[in-house]
């Protein structure tokens, strides 16, 4: 399932020539990890643990009492954390593909992308002596709650497999952060 590939070079062992033993290739036991924890659909706690560091917004902090809109988070998690994530994009990037017409999170596209869109679009509306109206919402708290049935609903749509679902499922209901 998870190919070592995507984590190193080479998948094989190597024996130590000083002491004769064998010696396991450190991406090899994280694919035989990623495959076992897909298997069994399920995260290690330590997966499932991250720390939120609050970042003041601006500098201008000591004129007034703060709010948690002052502020912006930083998530810190384990890299091994990281490493199946990146991994289980990569292995199922073809599940994970998105609208040609969303820009935000979404790898090699920026606000600059959506401005540049929007722009020509009103270009040839006029261009076309047509008169247009531009509409534009302030969504910046629009992504910070995500309802996690929708999203299991919609990964079933893709017929992703009922393995990454359930670990999904698992590790996205048990995931906890401290400040």
């Amino acid at each position: 399932m998870f190919d070592s590939n995507v984590v190193g070079k080479k998948q094989y062992d190597i024996i130590n020539p000083i002491n004769k033993i064998i010696v396991t290739r450190p991406y090899v036991i994280l694919s035989r990890l990623f495959q076992l924890m897909l298997m069994c659909s399920y995260v290690p706690v330590g997966f499932r643990h991250s720390y939120i560091v609050p970042i003041p917004k601006s500098c201008q902090c000591s004129n007034k009492a703060l709010t948690c809109d002052d502020f912006t988070g930083i998530v810190i998690s384990l890299i091994i954390s990281k490493v199946f994530e990146h991994c289980t994009l990569k292995r199922f990037e073809l599940l994970f593909t998105t609208s040609r017409s969303q820009f935000g999170f979404k790898k090699g596209t920026s606000c600059s992308h959506t401005i540049r869109v929007a722009h020509s679009t009103v270009d040839n509306i006029i261009r076309g002596g047509n008169t247009g109206n531009l509409c534009a919402i302030e969504l910046s708290k629009a992504f910070d709650k995500v309802n996690h049935h929708a999203l299991y609903l919609k990964l079933m749509k893709r017929f992703i497999l009922n393995e990454l679902l359930t670990l999904l499922e698992f590790w996205l209901s048990s995931c906890y952060s401290c400040i």
